[in-house]
C-alpha cells in the first residue's frame, strides 16, 4: 500500500486506513521517499480501506516552457520513472493514450493530456482485474 504524504505543496490533515481481517503490517520509505506499508493477505475474503484529507496548494509550480527532450537524451536518473509496473497493464493503455494526445505537440501539454485518463468516469477507463499469483 502507498499512503500519501505531507510535502511542500500538500498536507495530509488526515488519513485513515483499516485492514479486515487486520494483520501485521511493517511501514517503509521507498527509493522515491514514498511512504508504504508491506503485509501478507489472508486466505479468503480481505479488505483495504483507505480514506484522506489532503490540503493543497492552489497553484502548482508549472514549467510551462519546459522543452521536450528525446528519449536518448534524458538523464539516467529519471529513466526509472519511464519503467512498467506491474500493477498497471500497461500494454492496455497504448489506444487510450494515443487518442487523448491526439493533436498534441510533444512536450508538457501532451503529459498534462495523459493526467486526464485517471480523471474518466470507472465506466470509461481500460478494464483491470487483479488476479493473485497461484
Amino acid at each position: 500500500m502507498l499512503r500519501p504524504r505531507s510535502g511542500a505543496q500538500q498536507w495530509v490533515a488526515r488519513e485513515e486506513y483499516r485492514l479486515e481481517p487486520s494483520v501485521p503490517v511493517l511501514e517503509f520509505t521507498d527509493d522515491y521517499g514514498n511512504l508504504c506499508q508491506r503485509l501478507i493477505a489472508p486466505t479468503g475474503a480481505f479488505e483495504v480501506y483507505t480514506s484522506a484529507e489532503v490540503m493543497t496548494a492552489d497553484f502548482i509550480d508549472q514549467a510551462s516552457g519546459a522543452p521536450f527532450v528525446e528519449i536518448q537524451n534524458l538523464p539516467n536518473a529519471v529513466l526509472s520513472y519511464l519503467l512498467p509496473s506491474r500493477y498497471c497493464e500497461s500494454d492496455l493503455f497504448h489506444q487510450m493514450a494515443l487518442e487523448i494526445t491526439a493533436g498534441q505537440r510533444p512536450g508538457r501539454r501532451r503529459a498534462t493530456c495523459t493526467g486526464a485518463a485517471a480523471a474518466r468516469p470507472r465506466d470509461q477507463r481500460a478494464p483491470f482485474a487483479f488476479e493473485p499469483s497461484a
